[in-house]
């Protein structure tokens, strides 16, 4: 017969084991955007600087002038100058805030909500095992998706992220109006985590359709040449993730 240390022992076990995936998933994935996001920096700032204004303001004169007798290469360049030029004021704004803007807003928004899913896998290890799992391959499928419009953002992998995103959010709402059976047998109370998780997906999804809506062929933006929006959200999401974890407030 096992004494009570013992039984008590063994009921730590799965409970440590949760807690070392949580923090594993963290650390990977604090270690993978940096060392996405690192090369951003490095290669700005072996950037040379950009042409004066002077020398832009030349070229963009340049470009409406007739290119007969310049070379064949020298007048496409100019020709391609003049019709990117020429592009609406509403449509140049657009596609020049969708790698600083809403790109980012997406990275952000999915990057802090695999953190919150990742922090309710220890909770429901030992009563909700499945539950738990779910919770870990929502976490590890958010940051893969943000990795990846780091690295390449297309129409189709945008496309994906928004639908998983808002179908991860419908499976929520289900799963507090009746429950998930037989994951959750009955409605669960809305907490503090659930917000944050839902807020931060909500935002992933709309950087994921306003970037959709301003066109493709865009890389998302240096960190340092985000727009304020999402380091606003990046911020604030970290911090309410630091604050609920120390402050050990329950994860439903």
């Amino acid at each position: 017969m096992s004494s009570p240390a013992t039984v008590l022992v063994a009921a730590q076990v799965p409970h440590a084991s949760a807690h070392l995936v949580h923090l594993g998933v963290v650390v990977i994935g604090v270690l993978g955007l940096a060392a996405i996001l690192l090369p951003h920096l490095v290669h700005r700032a072996a950037t040379p600087l950009p042409h004066s204004h002077h020398a832009s303001r030349t070229v963009s004169s340049t470009a409406g002038r007739d290119h007969t007798g310049l070379p064949d290469e020298v007048a496409a360049h100019l020709a391609l100058l003049r019709t990117t030029t020429a592009r609406p004021a509403p449509a140049r704004a657009a596609a020049a805030t969708t790698p600083r803007c809403w790109l980012p807003l997406a990275v952000v928004g999915s990057t802090v909500a695999a953190g919150v899913h990742a922090a309710l896998v220890p909770p429901h290890s030992a009563t909700l095992p499945t539950l738990a799992m779910a919770f870990a391959v929502c976490a590890a499928g958010q940051l893969g998706w943000a990795a990846a419009l780091v690295l390449r953002p297309t129409p189709w992998l945008l496309r994906l992220g928004v639908a998983a995103q808002l179908g991860v959010c419908a499976l929520w709402a289900l799963s507090r109006a009746t429950g998930l059976p037989p994951l959750l047998p009955g409605p669960e109370p809305v907490g503090a985590w659930d917000l944050l998780a839902l807020t931060t997906q909500l935002a992933a999804v709309a950087g994921g359709v306003c970037a959709l809506r301003a066109g493709h062929g865009h890389r998302t933006a240096h960190w340092l040449d985000w727009h304020p929006a999402p380091h606003v959200v990046l911020t604030l999401g970290v911090g309410a993730l630091a604050l609920l974890t120390l402050g050990g407030v329950g994860a439903a």
